[in-house]
C-alpha cells in the first residue's frame, strides 16, 4: 500500500504500489511505473499464476457487461458455512467460483450457478506414515470432490497447524473411508525436505462443488513418522 504526504496544497508525495502501480521518485521528482510481479518460485506456482491470468483476462475482456450483471445480483446470495451472508463483488464471485473449479479441473463458467453448499468431510487421518509412504484416510459422507493438502515435516512435539499448507491433489471420493497415498504429490511439493522418523505431519482436507465452486469449512488431521 502506499504512504501519502499531505500538505496544506494537498497530496505531496506518494511512495509505494496502488494495484498496479508503483509511486516513487528520483532525482529529477516524482513518478509512477507499472508494478512488476513476482518471478513464480516454482512450476507449480507459475502455472497457477497462468490459471488466475487467463479466468481475469475471461472476465475482464472477454465478457460482456451483460455477462457480468447476473455475477452482480447473485453475490448476496453467497453463504459461509454457518449460513451467514457476507457481501463480495461480482468479480470476486466469478474469481471464487471459477478458481475453486479449476482446483478440481473444471472448466470455467460464464453464467453463475445455483451456490449449494458442498457435502462436508466428516474427517481426515494418517492410514501409513513412513518414511517412504504418506497413506491417509479421508471419510465422506457421498460422493465428493475432494482437495488435500500436507504442511512440510514438522518437529513432533508441534501443535499448531498454523504453516504454510501446500496444495497435494484433489479427487473424487465414494461415500464411506477411502485410503489415498499422496506419497508422489507430498515428495514433488517438498523436494529438499527429508522424512524422519518422528517427524510431524499436519493434513487438511475440503470438499469442493465442481458445479457451484463452494468449499466446505476444513477438516484437518495429522501424524507422526513411526517407521
Amino acid at each position: 500500500m502506499a504512504s501519502t504526504l499531505l500538505s496544506g496544497i494537498g497530496v505531496t508525495a506518494l511512495s509505494g504500489s496502488i494495484g498496479d502501480t508503483t509511486f516513487t521518485f528520483n532525482e529529477y521528482g516524482a513518478y509512477a511505473k507499472a508494478k512488476a510481479g513476482a518471478p513464480a518460485s516454482t512450476a507449480f506456482l507459475a502455472d497457477w499464476q497462468a490459471v488466475v491470468a487467463s479466468i481475469t483476462d475471461l472476465w475482464e475482456n472477454t465478457m460482456t457487461d451483460s455477462d457480468r450483471l447476473p455475477w452482480y445480483r447473485v453475490k448476496l446470495l453467497q453463504k459461509n458455512p454457518l449460513a451467514q451472508r457476507r457481501t463480495i463483488t461480482g468479480f470476486k464471485a466469478f474469481m471464487r467460483v471459477n478458481l475453486n473449479r479449476a482446483v478440481i479441473g473444471a472448466m470455467a463458467i460464464i453464467i453463475p450457478p445455483a451456490f449449494n453448499a458442498p457435502l462436508q468431510p466428516n474427517g481426515i487421518s494418517p492410514h501409513i506414515l513412513s518414511t517412504t509412504s504418506i497413506t491417509i484416510f479421508i471419510r465422506v459422507p457421498g460422493l465428493s470432490q475432494v482437495a488435500i493438502y500436507a504442511t512440510r515435516p514438522l518437529p513432533p512435539g508441534r501443535m499448531s497447524h498454523n504453516q504454510i499448507w501446500k496444495f497435494m491433489s484433489t479427487g473424487s471420493l465414494l461415500a464411506g473411508t477411502t485410503s489415498v497415498n499422496i506419497t508422489t504429490e507430498y515428495l514433488t511439493r517438498f523436494p529438499l525436505t527429508p522424512l524422519n522418523i518422528g517427524n510431524k505431519i499436519f493434513l487438511r482436507v475440503q470438499a469442493l462443488d465442481d458445479v457451484c465452486g463452494q468449499r466446505s469449512v476444513s477438516k484437518f488431521g495429522s501424524g507422526i513418522i513411526i517407521l
